[in-house]
């Protein structure tokens, strides 16, 4: 998070549940059967446990998922899941308090750690974690982090540190997924997890261990190729790609007048546009299409 905080947009620039509800029905008949809430935080946004609850009663949705920050986990965890949240994803860098507290701006890494327990006892079907690797910040905390899976029962996944315009990238500090795979492999047996081919993450279990282990390589192995994911943003864009420069405008479209065949071809004209591959960050980390928005506009 940026020291002076994030720029705030005017209300009536953001997508309206109603809307946003509207896009996901079209998107479900043309064969979007998983759809996941992110942010920003989605759970500061009022009226978020309703659009949710909204959402898991819509007819061809089979997964339905939140990413969150975990810090109002505690008072939101059991609403969540009564509203037909299935699964959390949880963003979480570090269990050192003092490093959250300079990532974040805040010291509340004991809240996250009670919100982590609520979502536990509110029996979410699965529950991931998302850290990110940066060298010399917090890949000391590797084995940290694979005991924490095992003790709460998780899945903890290893995201490489992609460079975006304001998070401050240096090449020496990128972490390869490669390195902390050699690392783990000198001290456990990791047995890899058939998942979907599309999911970013390659996941390992370690025998005796509940909790599980996953690495998003998009530097250094890049999987463009088996990625279906679309994201809506919340001012009304979709992006074809986390890390690409295109970006389509769904909302002027809708607020114009678009039927629900339109709003089919703005989807089917950004699915068209996903790429079969990225260009090498780590050859030239900084090219046009990370100065259009900061990671932390565009969302978990």
């Amino acid at each position: 998070m940026p020291e002076d905080g994030v720029q705030f947009i005017d209300h009536a620039d953001i997508l309206r549940y109603e809307e946003i509800a509207r896009i996901v029905r079209v998107a479900v008949q043309l064969g979007i059967v998983k759809i996941r809430i992110t942010g920003g935080e989605p759970l500061v946004r009022k009226g978020i446990l309703d659009f949710a609850r909204r959402l898991s009663r819509m007819q061809g949705i089979q997964k339905l998922s939140l990413t969150t920050n975990a810090m109002l986990l505690p008072q939101y965890a059991v609403s969540l899941k009564d509203a037909g949240i299935a699964y959390l994803n949880l963003s979480l860098d570090t269990l050192n308090r003092e490093k959250f507290r300079q990532i974040t701006r805040f010291d509340r890494l004991p809240t996250v750690l009670e919100g982590i327990s609520a979502a536990k006892q509110a029996g979410f079907a699965l529950i991931k974690i998302n850290a990110v690797s940066v060298r010399g910040f917090n890949d000391d905390e590797l084995f940290d982090f694979v005991e924490f899976a095992d003790r709460y029962e998780l899945v903890v996944r290893f995201i490489e540190y992609m460079p975006f315009f304001g998070n401050n990238w240096e090449q020496d500090r990128f972490l390869p997924s490669a390195e902390l795979r050699d690392r783990l492999a000198r001290r456990y047996r990791l047995l890899p997890v058939d998942e979907d081919p599309s999911a970013p993450a390659r996941t390992y279990r370690i025998p005796g261990h509940k909790g599980r282990i996953g690495f998003i390589s998009a530097v250094s192995e890049s999987f463009c190729a088996n990625c279906n994911r679309l994201r809506l943003t919340a001012d009304g864009h979709l992006r074809p790609c986390l890390h690409g420069n295109i970006e389509i405008d769904i909302k002027g479209p809708m607020r114009r007048g678009a039927n629900d065949a339109d709003i089919a071809n703005l989807l089917q004209e950004a699915a068209n546009q996903k790429p079969t591959s990225h260009h090498d960050f780590l050859e030239s980390p900084y090219h046009t299409s990370v100065y259009d928005r900061e990671m932390v506009r565009i969302g978990g």
